[in-house]
């Protein structure tokens, strides 16, 4: 599977490919604390179950299986610069992380994997519902994209000494917001599964 953006594209990541995105996650942490051997042996071998389990239809269903993709985050000259963790479950899906290596922030791919990610679940996958959690604290462009999608709060937790919700939007919003921002809906995109 394979999807396509302007300036990025998602894929399922190797396993291989997961020591060398070990940076991705610096600053998630407020103390700077980066993952032990262990944590990044753990992943790895989450990647490998993630993708051999992955489904393989191109229409999420009502059923209650739950399955992880773990996704990299490619520029278009082929370097892996990032990766995203989704999560689906029947007709919804959720983003548990998106980390972009340092010198790859700030240049909008975070914004481009947002948009690949709810094309792929809700107009190829057919899902109902995205859920996101994103912090209720401060101001980013990306934080306002999430704000203006995800504008249905379905919780509010304590994480990293500040307070965060999770974000539910459905697919009625989404349709929505693309219809009242046809320069976000016309941005090209391309899957080959």
């Amino acid at each position: 599977m394979r999807i396509d953006g302007p300036n990025i594209y998602l894929r399922y990541l190797e396993e291989e490919e997961v020591e060398g995105l070990q940076e991705a996650i610096r600053g998630f942490w407020p103390d700077g604390t980066m993952p032990t051997k262990r944590e990044l042996y753990k992943f790895r071998y989450g990647v490998g179950v993630a993708n051999n389990s992955m489904f393989d239809r191109t229409e999420l269903t009502d059923s209650t299986d739950l399955h992880e993709a773990v996704y990299a985050i490619v520029l278009q000259d082929n370097s892996v610069v990032g990766y995203n963790v989704t999560m689906y479950e029947e007709r919804k899906f959720v983003s548990v992380m998106t980390a972009l290596l340092p010198d790859y922030r700030n240049y909008g791919y975070y914004r481009e994997v947002v948009y690949l990610r709810h094309r792929l679940g809700f107009d190829v996958l057919k899902a109902t519902q995205s859920n996101m959690k994103m912090p209720l604290d401060g101001e980013s462009a990306i934080k306002t994209v999430l704000d203006a999608l995800y504008d249905e709060t379905l919780d509010t937790f304590k994480f990293q000494n500040a307070i965060w919700r999770w974000g539910c939007l459905s697919e009625a919003h989404y349709r929505a917001y693309l219809e009242a921002n046809p320069e976000i809906n016309s941005i090209p995109w391309e899957i080959d599964w």
